[in-house]
């Protein structure tokens, strides 16, 4: 109860924001109307998603274009990105005048660059600029059945698809049709041709919704510690870290296993520091990079993360690992084209040992990947090369 009166004091104070924007911008700042203002965000804490990869192409080689990226001042990537562009603060005012004013709001996450939270966004849209764009990057290659996506709940005017597949199943399945859903490739993909060789096994599980700690920013209390350490994904993945086998085989091949939670779970990245050692390392988002790790790891296990198409996009192998499928199912996505079995880049495990006996064959043989996954890869993606960005700008460009 008090969270959610909590959430309506935070939506009307983000209303009146909005409103006195909007007076400012009519009464005083009515030349932004006139600029062409590309607002550019993911998560506002953050700047290592499709989003930040867009706008740092946008900065090197469109440096003409008024492009600002939206992020908060105390993210630990806020140099980054201010370093190269121009940086707004999330939520300020500035926010609010820009997004208002904004000719493209463009975003990786369904809500685009918009001020949180976002329950108001649709009930307050005649307040934005006539012709602006919404345009969505994604966070990642959708694979199950996402209702919160459709057209009717979100009204895109250029969806960025990442695969021949998904670009298929979202045109059957989505409501949109080819004029606004382009198959171009995420930005994010450019950077993955720079991916390096090496013996690091990167263990990357997804998000579970059941077990999200109410304050994602902060380590979980006691009571949350104690349901996570109950639930089958904590005994699955706590089993495979604690394994021997896996770690004489780590000793044996020089080789270091990073373990890194999901964003919405990192509150419960303590409950595994005890099986770090000098081969295991449990990482977190404040001190490791998403796509450095991809990119520097040469297997991936994951579960359910769509962080493996990402993995594959570079050729390299990897493992479903899925001790709690059953539940997993039962408060997340329905399935929807995509089938581990049939169309996965690696094989299904459900016991740690059998993943633990994967990996080390794959270490004895230097980490090659099996032909028949190479196979489904290659058919997968048609389109492998660093010119997403470019196909992105291009397109957004279009859409006058």
């Amino acid at each position: 109860m008090i969270n959610r009166i909590q959430h309506y004091f935070e939506c009307g104070i983000s209303s009146i924001k909005m409103i006195l924007a909007w007076m400012v911008l009519q009464l005083f700042q009515k030349g932004l109307l006139n600029q062409s203002i590309w607002l550019i965000e993911e998560k506002r804490t953050e700047a290592r998603d499709n989003g930040y990869h867009l706008f740092s192409y946008l900065c090197r080689k469109h440096s003409e274009l008024n492009s600002f990226y939206v992020i908060t001042k105390n993210s630990v990537d806020y140099q980054k990105v201010s370093s190269i562009g121009n940086v707004i603060d999330a939520e300020s005012f500035q926010h609010y005048l820009y997004f208002l004013a904004a000719k493209y709001n463009i975003g990786s996450q369904p809500y685009g660059a918009a001020p949180q939270p976002t329950s108001w966004n649709n009930r307050l849209r005649h307040f934005y600029r006539k012709d602006q764009k919404l345009v969505f990057l994604q966070h990642g290659i959708i694979k199950d059945d996402l209702p919160m996506l459709y057209y009717e709940n979100t009204h895109y005017d250029l969806f960025v698809s990442g695969a021949k597949p998904e670009y298929d199943y979202i045109l059957k399945k989505f409501g949109y049709t080819q004029k606004n859903l382009k198959l171009l490739g995420l930005c994010r993909f450019d950077n993955l041709h720079n991916s390096t060789s090496g013996k690091t096994i990167l263990v990357m599980p997804t998000f579970r919704k059941n077990l999200v700690a109410k304050d994602r920013e902060k380590p979980a209390n006691e009571k949350e510690i104690h349901k996570f350490k109950e639930s089958s994904f904590y005994q699955g993945f706590s089993k495979l870290l604690r394994n021997e086998r896996l770690r004489e085989a780590l000793n044996c091949y020089d080789s270091k296993l990073v373990f890194y939670l999901h964003y919405s779970l990192q509150s419960f990245t303590d409950c595994f520091r005890n099986f770090g050692d000098e081969t295991i390392i449990i990482a977190d988002r404040l001190h490791y990079d998403v796509q450095q790790l991809l990119m520097d790891s040469a297997i991936l296990v994951t579960d359910f993360s769509s962080v493996f198409f990402d993995f594959a996009y570079m050729g390299k192998p990897e493992v479903y690992f899925q001790p709690d499928e059953k539940e997993y199912r039962e408060y997340h996505y329905s399935k929807g084209y995509f089938d581990y079995y049939t169309d996965g880049f690696g094989p299904v495990f459900f016991d740690p040992m059998d993943t633990v006996e994967y990996l080390i064959n794959l270490l004895c043989n230097n980490c090659e990947i099996e032909k028949q996954y190479l196979d489904r890869i290659n058919s997968f993606f048609t389109i492998r090369d660093n010119h997403n960005c470019e196909r992105t700008f291009q397109a957004i460009c279009d859409l006058e």
